[in-house]
């Protein structure tokens, strides 16, 4: 996401990402919403946004695929999570793991992102 409408280049990056790709392969991949703004910015996407654009990026692997197929696939959010926000961004539909970037530098944070994380998917 590079400021656009969110998910408006989703078609096309989906596209990239499973040219040549079988309904068989893709189930090994994840895939990571990581709005190039957030970076390093300590802000995350709105919530409204990382949830409509994960259900966005699984319609559009179930057109390319299948149903079953696109559920099989990692949806992650990335994109300035830290150990304040991470418990909240784990619980939103659709999205199944976190991308952590800078917070991850510190052992004590990471470890506490893990923490949350484990305490709340459990």
């Amino acid at each position: 996401d590079t400021g656009q409408p969110a998910a408006a280049g989703l078609p096309t990056a989906a596209q990239a990402v499973s040219a040549g790709v079988t309904a068989e392969q893709i189930t090994s991949v994840v895939i990571a919403y990581e709005p190039v703004w957030a970076i390093g910015s300590s802000q995350n996407a709105p919530l409204e946004t990382i949830q409509r654009v994960h259900l966005r990026c699984r319609e559009i692997l179930a057109a390319i695929f299948s149903a079953e197929s696109a559920e099989q696939i990692p949806l992650l959010y990335g994109g300035s999570v830290n150990r304040e926000n991470a418990h909240t961004l784990i619980q939103l539909p659709y999205v199944e793991g976190l991308l952590i970037g800078g917070a991850s530098l510190s052992l004590d944070s990471f470890v506490q992102i893990i923490n949350d994380v484990a305490s709340q998917t459990q």
